[in-house]
């Protein structure tokens, strides 16, 4: 697993505070069972205006194995902060839907991510 994640825009390059901490998340998630190589992350603007008061919604999409799922933060490092909390999430013991709890191989952990990643976008607000 030395690979990165992909990054790909419509809307020009990713914040320089960004790139600069995405190699500690890749390394967490290495240090967590998986593969950065996996993932590709697009950030591209299509929302109307009205729906972000500083005027630039930013749509997040990371595809993972033939998956995606696509998320609206106000900018890149309040994305990375939530793309960091779902990858490497604190592991509790009594959490059944923890890392913890997945099989140590790689390919277990990441479809242990992917069904978090469902259950959460399944959640009602």
């Amino acid at each position: 697993m030395t690979g990165h994640i992909q990054l790909q825009s419509s809307i020009g390059a990713f914040d320089e505070s960004f790139r600069k901490r995405l190699p500690a998340v890749e390394q967490a998630m290495r240090e967590h069972g998986i593969d950065p190589a996996a993932f590709v992350i697009d950030h591209l603007t299509r929302l109307p205006i009205a729906y972000r008061p500083d005027g630039h919604p930013t749509e997040y999409t990371v595809f993972v194995k033939g998956r995606s799922f696509t998320v609206t933060h106000g900018n890149d490092l309040a994305f990375l902060g939530y793309f960091y909390a779902l990858c490497v999430a604190h592991e509790h013991k009594d959490d059944q839907h923890s890392l913890a709890h997945a099989v140590h191989d790689g390919e277990k952990k990441l479809q242990a991510l992917i069904g978090r990643l469902e259950r959460w976008l399944d959640t009602p607000i």
